[in-house]
């Protein structure tokens, strides 16, 4: 009885560390965005519990690409919480990187790469093979490059063309 005492004792001790360990800094959502070109981006910056009441969201500061990001972007949500509009992004890709500035030093606390692209165009061309409730395979020209990572849905709706009707007039065949 004893053992299984020392042993509870362990695991409680080692998921209290783990936890206290798992603490970062601050977050930034939304986390890797991938936007449309020319479109606004906004960032958010969470600092971690343990840098308040020293430090807080006014303390932060952002960083596009290593340029300082203009302060009049920045919006103080609360005393953690700092954001960043960045109106007109048109970067193919950018590292926005937010750190936290306390007795004239910069310590970077988390960044995230931002990725920008366009719409796709919609497909051309389209051309489908249907092998009898098997398997459909389309092919279609989709248009200029998205620079993002695109997935395309195909919806299929089987419609009749003409309808025969059978010799003893009661079934319908669809004839596509």
């Amino acid at each position: 009885m004893f053992n299984c005492w020392i042993w509870i004792f362990i695991l409680l001790c080692r998921s209290s560390i783990a936890d206290e360990n798992s603490t970062r800094d601050a977050d930034i959502f939304p986390s890797s965005p991938e936007i449309e070109r020319g479109s606004t981006l906004k960032l958010f910056c969470v600092l971690g519990k343990h840098y308040t009441p020293h430090r807080n969201a006014s303390h932060i500061i952002w960083k596009l690409n290593r340029e300082l990001i203009a302060q009049e972007n920045y919006n103080i949500i609360n005393e953690t919480v700092s954001s960043i509009t960045i109106y007109n992004f048109t970067h193919n890709k950018a590292h926005v990187k937010c750190f936290i500035k306390y007795l004239g030093k910069e310590q970077l606390l988390v960044h995230t790469e931002v990725k920008s692209g366009f719409p796709p165009g919609t497909p051309r061309n389209i051309s489908c093979i249907y092998d009898v409730d098997i398997k459909l395979t389309c092919n279609w020209t989709s248009g200029r490059e998205t620079n993002l990572a695109t997935s395309y849905t195909l919806y299929r709706k089987i419609t009749c063309t003409r309808e025969q009707t059978s010799v003893d007039g009661n079934k319908k065949i669809c004839l596509l």
